[in-house]
């Protein structure tokens, strides 16, 4: 006898310490697009709480909006906990949301499992003709219909025209730019010592080293003269280090005064860049521009070099 009524009472006692649980949908039937509230209650312990899931199991027709939790006030030592997922639905006929499974976590900190069961509802188009019934209308015009193409067509359709008239202007830009007008002569080219002597003037007019920006000087002045040994020599010296334009001077017909002077000006202009007591270089910037100036004098190309015997 005690063997046949010992379950039994277990089971009674289960489930007179079961928190109590309702899962129910409102309303039970709506509307195509018209929000559908999902509605949990629980009968919590008093300090404690309940432990959703990071994510819900919904139809792929199913659009969660959005999630809220309200608790209730404390009766004989529990509460009730009440948690609202407010959903949209894009399909017609009956829609069920599988069931999913929750925590109850009480003030010790001890967690009871909890399952929801699953839930239905229906949702109906507004058409009242049976032919059309199933034809998709919403409720209002400013539900957004994450489903409808024409939602994304637009406004890719705008950024595509938007590209090409983009890709048009900047061609016809860079043709204009580059085309010479009627009857007008192409403007002779500058010479690299011209240039050089051009920026390194420019360079002295900024007055960078009476600023304090010494650091700035002399990373200009390097690129002036690195610049001018490119175009001088044809010799790529912009992306090459001090040592290796060195090398590269020693395949060029120039004497070993002038490769000496230009690599130990860049050099120095080195020191200079990267030293942590840039300040003491400010008393040579000026002077060493003249140096640089005075290696574009003597490395320049004649006019007696450029004639072909």
């Amino acid at each position: 006898m005690i063997k046949f009524f010992l379950p039994l009472l277990i089971v009674i006692l289960s489930l007179n310490n079961a928190s109590a649980l309702t899962f129910s949908a409102n309303p039970e039937s709506a509307v195509m697009g018209k929000t559908v509230k999902l509605v949990l209650t629980v009968e919590v312990p008093a300090g404690g709480r309940i432990e959703l899931p990071k994510k819900i199991g919904l139809p792929p027709d199913v659009e969660l909006l959005s999630v809220s939790e309200e608790t209730g006030p404390e009766k004989n030592g529990s509460g009730e906990s009440r948690v609202t997922f407010e959903v949209a639905a894009y399909k017609l006929g009956e829609i069920t949301v599988p069931s999913f499974e929750f925590g109850i976590i009480d003030q010790t900190g001890k967690k009871t499992g909890r399952e929801t069961g699953e839930i239905k509802f229906t949702i109906r188009s507004v058409r009242t003709d049976p032919a059309t019934a199933k034809d998709i209308l919403f409720h209002d015009e400013t539900v957004d219909n994450p489903l409808r193409p024409v939602r994304y067509f637009i406004p890719f359709l705008l950024l595509l025209i938007a590209l090409i008239a983009g890709a048009l202007l900047w061609r016809w830009w860079s043709k204009r730019r580059a085309m010479v007008r009627p009857g007008a002569a192409a403007p002779p080219p500058v010479s690299p010592d011209e240039l050089a002597y051009r920026r390194l003037d420019s360079l002295l007019g900024k007055k960078l080293t009476g600023e304090g920006k010494v650091r700035e000087h002399y990373y200009e002045l390097s690129e002036i003269v690195r610049e001018y040994i490119e175009g001088r020599y044809n010799a790529p010296a912009l992306e090459r280090t001090t040592q290796e334009i060195k090398v590269e001077l020693t395949k060029r017909p120039e004497s070993e005064k002038s490769r000496r002077a230009m690599t130990k000006l860049l050099t120095f202009c080195d020191l200079a860049k990267f030293s942590k007591e840039v300040d003491e270089y400010r008393d040579q910037g000026q002077e060493a521009v003249q140096t640089a100036k005075s290696i574009v004098d003597e490395t320049r190309e004649r006019k007696e070099e450029a004639v072909e015997v």
